[in-house]
């Protein structure tokens, strides 16, 4: 596998607007969802720490929806990792300004073609300060270009910084992306199979540290990911049933399975035969009580080896019941007052 930073820095430029301008939606996408989010957060203040204040009527070039932006979608399907500085990036936004528009169309209005957009802004059900930045950007939106270009690099500049400063902590995740842990969740998850190409590029992002972006290019296969994407991976990958609080406490209240849950909490996956000899139990006693964690979602199979399998926690549902607990004791407690 080799790193190219390249690709990431620039989409973390662009992310960097997203975070900027929208900020509420950051909070609910993100913060709200992940469960460590300071890295994301401190690497994002230190960039705007070097930038100043960003024009308004730009915003609507990174109007988020939750998944893209138009800028981000012109950015998928114009920008190329093998060849693309930030300088030939911007150029093509130059050259190619009126795709931009269009993506922005398409997410303000449904469609590439604005038409009348004073006559389609009214019929909006949107706040009268963003159909005011929109109408901005409309009027002149050349102009506009010519004022987010140098702002853009302005910001690459400081993303370039912030990955200086971080290079120790993106070599050591570079590492751990080779380990034979996250090769298996690639293989699973992206269908990725590196004896198909002559070579793995890999690009991390420091600003949004949950994504994960993949191209298969002929002899060579790009994966750009977040600091933190195997997050991402683990709550795609979990089992999303939920069970009752009270199945849940019933479940976590034998002894020896709190042993086991703690020990998971420990070890990244464990069979059956490994929890018995982590907890000195016998091994039919583990997989009995193994079984039944998994019967309830507590735990996943991750993988096979053989006869052998492998378990995680299902961290998408703690992260549910404690959402749900947490929601009862406020009941009890309010009832209580």
């Amino acid at each position: 596998m080799d790193l190219n930073q390249t690709p990431a820095k620039i989409y973390d430029t662009i992310f960097f607007f997203i975070e900027y301008f929208y900020p509420k939606e950051i909070e609910n996408g993100f913060i709200n969802v992940y469960e460590s989010t300071d890295f994301m957060i401190s690497c994002y203040d230190q960039v705007k720490s070097d930038i100043g204040s960003i024009p308004s009527y730009l915003s609507p070039l990174f109007l988020y929806n939750g998944d893209s932006s138009p800028m981000s979608n012109f950015h998928s399907e114009n920008y190329d990792p093998d060849g693309d500085s930030i300088d030939s990036f911007i150029i093509k936004l130059i050259t190619n300004s009126d795709k931009l528009k269009a993506k922005v169309c398409e997410q303000v209005f449904g469609s590439s073609e604005s038409g009348n957009y004073i006559d389609a802004l009214e019929k909006l059900d949107i706040p009268l300060e963003q159909k005011l930045q929109i109408s901005m950007l409309f009027g002149d939106f050349d102009h506009a270009i010519k004022v987010l270009t140098p702002i853009l690099k302005q910001v690459y500049l400081s993303v370039e910084k912030l990955n200086q400063k971080y290079e120790r902590e993106i070599l050591s995740r570079f590492g751990q992306i080779q380990s034979d842990t996250n090769i298996r969740a690639y293989e699973n998850f992206l269908k990725y199979d590196k004896s198909r190409f002559d070579s793995t590029e890999i690009s991390i992002c420091l600003l949004n540290q949950y994504v994960i972006r993949h191209a298969d290019r002929a002899d060579k296969f790009f994966m750009m990911l977040g600091y933190r994407h195997e997050e991402s991976i683990e709550r795609q990958s979990e089992s999303t049933d939920a069970i009752s609080v009270e199945q849940f406490i019933l479940c976590c209240g034998n002894e020896l399975r709190l042993r086991m849950i703690k020990t998971f909490c420990e070890h990244e996956e464990l069979t059956s035969s490994q929890l018995a000899q982590i907890l000195d139990c016998p091994v039919t006693t583990t997989i009995r009580h193994t079984n039944m964690l998994c019967e309830n979602n507590l735990i996943f199979i991750s993988r096979r080896e053989g006869l052998q399998i492998f378990y995680r926690l299902n961290l998408k549902l703690f992260r549910a019941m404690k959402e749900q607990i947490n929601n009862l004791f406020n009941t009890i407690i309010q009832r209580k007052d």
